[in-house]
């Protein structure tokens, strides 16, 4: 059968935009993406039937680039309410000991982020910023309240596109997703109460005398960002049940009109255009590499898929086993951490090219290991985003959180496939 209109028009896309964007990807991601390419050229030479088949896959992953440019615009409501008092009276009546501070940063960190992306850890370091203790666990706690958001809540990117990829109920993956984060959250606060009890005494910044944010009377505007965001989580379920998109389809139809809807009725209609088309024009910038690199991988897997040579990747890793193959899948973004990979990046070169059901993986535990996996690197890269923007807020190295965040990805990762394989929903 021909291909339909719209598979052309997205493979051409796709094409256009690797041309565009791999000239000036990062060395690593040009590489890489060149490998991946040149290597689906030659299973296409030694597979000619699957030419056509293996050229559209260019366009396979190209919702997920929309969705990593869009995705952030949902929290063009939070910037603009610009309200953090409302938890300024709770981070400040947590600075009484650097446990119960530590505690407050990460789960408000966790909490907010949850409903506005990364837009949430300079809000929290803005309330703590005049009762500084000790940078170092200041960015630690910002970098994993931020990791474990992205491990459970559909706005993030990361766990849509994993959600989607493993083909799981996104109610199930929701739930189960946010109770394995409250889990990893209780662990992290006992195993780092040591170190930061050992260490309070010294190396500390007295607290900036005056007024700090927690001062204020809290208003409205986060319960209102709140009210907001729930709706939107709540549409994007609709739009999967009733409508039967995907997660990632409905949050690319849903998000744009959803900021206008909200700004049209909180009167901000000016302000939330200027916001967005910032947003908009910042993560083009930043997605070009990801871009690249990301189409390069659905050819590459189209190229596979179409030869036959995926089967035989699938009959590998079920020879293996379940819990085998699942401390392996889940292992490789801390793997490649090092390299300076996007845990991103290899979490969907894993889901294009592997089956869970033919290795015998049930789909929801796949994900919420392999979102333990991806967490933990993030938070332990210097590389990733969230690291550098903890700590220049914290007037910190990236390099010093990164190394500090070490421990708590190993332990993500551990807790999560522990919990996967306890659960009994692996088969043999």
């Amino acid at each position: 059968m021909p291909p339909g209109p719209a598979a052309t028009l997205r493979a051409v896309a796709a094409v256009l935009g690797v041309a565009a964007t791999l000239p000036f990807s990062e060395r690593l991601y040009r590489a890489l993406a060149t490998v991946l390419t040149v290597t689906g050229v030659a299973v296409i030479a030694f597979n000619p039937s699957t030419g056509t088949a293996a050229l559209l896959g260019f366009g396979d992953l190209l919702d997920i680039v929309v969705l990593l440019v869009l995705a952030p615009t949902i929290s063009v409501p939070f910037r603009l309410v610009a309200d953090s008092q409302g938890l300024g009276s709770v981070l400040t009546g947590s600075t009484s000991s650097p446990r119960r501070t530590y505690a407050a940063m990460s789960g408000s960190t966790l909490a907010l982020a949850s409903l506005v992306n990364i837009g949430a850890v300079p809000v929290v370091h803005a309330n703590v910023d005049a009762l500084r203790r000790r940078p170092g666990h200041e960015a630690q706690a910002l970098t994993r309240g931020f990791v474990l958001a992205m491990q459970w809540s559909p706005v993030s990117a990361m766990f849509t596109v994993v959600l989607t990829e493993v083909g799981a109920a996104p109610p199930t993956m929701i739930a189960t997703s946010f109770l394995v984060v409250l889990g990893i959250w209780c662990v992290d606060w006992v195993a780092s109460a040591a170190s930061r009890r050992s260490a309070a005494a010294g190396h500390c910044v007295p607290p900036a005398d005056g007024p700090h944010p927690g001062g204020a009377e809290p208003s409205t505007g986060l319960w209102q960002v709140s009210l907001t965001m729930f709706s939107f989580v709540a549409a994007i379920l609709v739009a999967w049940r009733v409508g039967g998109l995907t997660i990632i389809d409905a949050i690319i139809v849903l998000v744009l009109p959803f900021v206008a809807i909200w700004s049209a009725l909180t009167h901000r209609v000016r302000a939330a255009a200027g916001t967005t088309l910032r947003l908009l024009h910042q993560e083009l910038l930043s997605v070009d590499s990801q871009m690249a690199m990301l189409l390069a991988v659905g050819f590459f897997s189209a190229a596979l898929e179409s030869a036959g040579y995926l089967e035989q990747l699938g009959s590998l890793l079920g020879g293996i086993g379940g819990p085998g193959a699942l401390l392996l899948l889940s292992a490789m973004p801390l793997l490649c951490m090092p390299a300076g990979l996007h845990p991103l990046i290899v979490v969907v070169l894993l889901l294009k090219v592997i089956d869970p059901g033919a290795i015998g993986i049930d789909p929801t535990w796949l994900g919420v290991a392999l979102l333990g996996g991806a967490t933990g690197a993030t938070a332990a890269s210097p590389f990733s985003g969230v690291v550098n923007l903890s700590a220049r807020l914290c007037g910190v190295t990236p390099a010093s959180v990164a190394v500090g965040n070490l421990g708590f990805g190993i332990r993500s990762w551990l807790l999560v496939s522990v919990l996967a394989l306890a659960s009994g929903w692996i088969g043999s």
